[in-house]
């Protein structure tokens, strides 16, 4: 648990640099004609009926355990292990050379605001082998837009390079959103699941993310600002596969809700992962309690919700197995869901 105590520190950093991570130079005497404002898509969560039912296929499942037998974490992992795959085989994101920064370099006070986004629509592609096509993918949207103002690249140069408190007040503000809806069909090496499964995989997901970040950092590297952000995630699957990772034709339906968070104070936020840092083996409970007033201050709703709905042979939910997992017990699952990660990375 200490783990995931310092993950959300780590995290708090990451929010701060995100922001920024797609911006370029703006020219502050001929600023550019302005564009239409763009806005990401709407979600659109994928349902059960998106993958084909098995019918007379179908492998019922004879237990008395289901989630014993089919833990959520190692579903959930090959779930969003399917997210990465999809941007790796897409090469939407490439890495580009960084040079060191050189301390004796001089640099004038500029600003930096803009914007960068990326649409695309309807666009279907594959990945050939010898033997024959290996995964088929459909985007049938994928938006992303990063947005943003710092008041001085030198001070921001400054403080990555040093890790250090800027020479002067550094503000930065910048908003990152995503929405992509996928459908992919794989053979199973695709997923480095081997010969035992004969099945290709059909996977469609729907992810929305949205973060914004306003900031101050003081010469004596305080953080002032606020913070607001929202997540949605849907994945359905025709398959279900038990703790050694065997799979049964028993199609599932993964979903995950963050609460939209609005202006929530950085200082109050950072307090919080403090507390949580602090803590000797802190429960999933104490974690979201100290989490929950800094984010989504009193209100009684659940904050964080994971839920799984499984498949009959005609494709229709089966009621007693489905399960929702909210707040704490949703933090339980995030966190048995690293541990399984780490031990596979092992």
């Amino acid at each position: 648990m200490k783990r995931i105590g310092r993950f959300a520190s780590i995290f708090v950093t990451f929010l701060l640099i995100a922001g920024i991570v797609f911006m370029s130079c703006s020219n502050d005497t001929q600023p550019p004609a302005p564009e239409p404002e763009f806005s990401v898509h709407a979600y659109e969560a994928v349902e059960l009926s998106d993958v084909p039912a098995w019918g007379s296929e179908y492998e019922a499942y004879a237990g008395s355990s289901w989630e014993t037998d089919y833990p959520i974490e190692h579903n959930l992992a090959l779930f969003l292990q399917g997210i990465g795959m999809t941007f790796e085989a897409f090469d939407a994101f490439d890495s580009s050379d960084v040079t060191d920064y050189d301390p004796s370099a001089e640099f004038n006070p500029r600003s930096i605001e803009a914007e960068s986004h990326f649409k695309l629509r309807d666009e279907g592609f594959s990945i050939d082998t010898d033997s024959g096509v290996i995964v088929d993918f459909f985007i049938n949207y994928l938006d992303i837009l990063a947005e943003g103002e710092i008041s001085s690249l030198s001070q921001l140069i400054y403080i990555l390079a040093e890790s250090g408190a800027p020479e002067e007040l550094l503000g930065m503000d910048g908003h990152i959103a995503l929405s992509g809806n996928v459908t992919s069909d794989a053979d199973p090496d695709f997923y480095s699941l081997g010969s035992s499964l004969s099945q290709r995989l059909h996977y469609d997901y729907s992810l929305f993310a949205d973060l914004g970040i306003e900031t101050d950092i003081s010469t004596t590297s305080s953080v002032a600002g606020t913070l607001s952000g929202e997540l949605k995630y849907s994945g359905v699957m025709n398959l279900s596969f038990d703790r050694s990772n065997n799979p049964k034709r028993i199609p599932q339906l993964i979903t995950i809700e963050v609460k939209p968070f609005t202006n929530r104070s950085l200082e109050t936020l950072s307090a919080a992962m403090d507390e949580i840092d602090d803590m000797t083996d802190p429960t999933s409970a104490d974690i979201f309690g100290a989490l929950k007033p800094a984010l989504w201050g009193t209100t009684s709703d659940w904050c964080i919700q994971i839920t799984r709905t499984v498949a009959d042979a005609a494709g229709a939910a089966i009621a007693d197995r489905t399960k929702t997992w909210s707040d704490d017990v949703a933090i339980g699952v995030i966190e048995n869901f690293v541990n399984f990660i780490n031990r596979q990375a092992e």
